[in-house]
């Protein structure tokens, strides 16, 4: 078994051969799920070409970012992981 450490600032150190198994790399996008007191799912979000997400997401009116983010963050999370209604995924 592996371990990491959470550190200061919140974020999680995942060890090397986690890292390598799962084919986490870096500026990969995850997703966390709280699946109990102590255990947290993390899913790595598929990347995308560009043509492939104006394909999956179509834009029709103005975009916010700031006020549309949180939505299509969620979105996207559900897409890879389903609907889970325990979790926040706008956070």
């Amino acid at each position: 078994m592996a371990t990491g450490r959470v550190l200061s600032r919140g974020q999680v150190q995942v060890p090397q051969g986690v890292r390598r198994a799962a084919g986490f790399e870096p500026g990969d996008l995850l997703s966390f799920r709280v699946a109990g007191p102590g255990v947290v799912e993390i899913v790595r979000l598929p990347r995308l070409t560009l043509e492939e997400t104006f394909d999956r997401y179509r834009i029709a009116e103005p975009v916010d970012g700031d006020r549309d983010w949180p939505a299509w963050e969620a979105a996207a999370a559900e897409e890879v992981m389903g609907a889970d209604d325990d979790f926040d995924r706008t956070r």
